[in-house]
């Protein structure tokens, strides 16, 4: 069972939260307007309303569980006065915040035309700037150009030097080969010759073998007859 004092005292506290929601609105309303600080009172504020909605939450258990219809009574009245004045910050807060959006947008507006102006300023005394730098650019393009010219002939020389020692090299590889070929040649026919060579002193030694033999058989054959 609730008593009436438990009600009061959360009346009283659901009251002070009232008045200081009113008082950080205001601080909101007189913020400078920048999105972080805008975003910070914000937060507080929603903070302390769910502080308010949860002392309205009690008020209204406490209409279940009174003594006496007329206390009953009493904080009914209790509940419906702070769900009145709740509904009443919160409307006072979404006009704080749109008059922020508002300063806000000019704000942003009177920037952008700021630097348009700024800007179109700028572009203007860099106009002379801007011709003498397209002047220099088409004068390094015309240079770079000349260069490219030098370099492209000088290219084509060096193609041609070679080409030319490339023929050089082709002949001289012919030619090695040719000599290659005479030099297979007679590294082959002295090779024959050399083999004949061995042939012909191999029969002489054969046939003075023969000889010394045939010799031998008819001294033989004198001496024993």
């Amino acid at each position: 069972v609730i008593n009436m004092e438990s009600s009061q005292l959360i009346n009283s506290q659901a009251s002070s939260l009232e008045l200081k929601l009113n008082s950080m609105i205001e601080e909101l309303r007189q913020s400078s307007g920048e999105m972080k600080d805008t975003q910070y009172h914000n937060k507080q504020i929603r903070e302390t309303f769910n502080q308010l909605r949860a002392k309205i939450k009690s008020l209204e258990s406490h209409i279940r569980e009174s003594k006496t219809d007329d206390e009953r009574e009493q904080v009914k009245k209790m509940v419906e006065w702070h769900s009145s004045q709740i509904n009443e910050l919160q409307k006072t807060l979404q006009r704080s915040n749109l008059m922020l959006k508002r300063v806000q947008d000019d704000r942003v507006r009177d920037e952008l035309l700021n630097s348009s102006t700024k800007e179109s300023t700028r572009l203007r005394k860099k106009g002379d700037s801007s011709v003498q730098a397209t002047s220099a650019i088409t004068e390094s393009l015309v240079e770079l150009r000349q260069q490219l010219a030098t370099g492209l002939k000088s290219s084509e020389e060096t193609l041609k030097t070679l080409v030319h020692s490339s023929n050089v090299l082709s002949d001289s590889h012919t030619e090695m080969k040719t000599v290659g070929s005479h030099i297979d040649i007679s590294t082959r026919l002295i090779n024959k010759f050399g083999r004949r060579e061995i042939v012909d002193k191999l029969l002489i030694i054969a046939g003075l073998v023969l000889f010394f033999s045939v010799v031998l058989y008819i001294l033989k054959k004198r001496l024993i007859g």
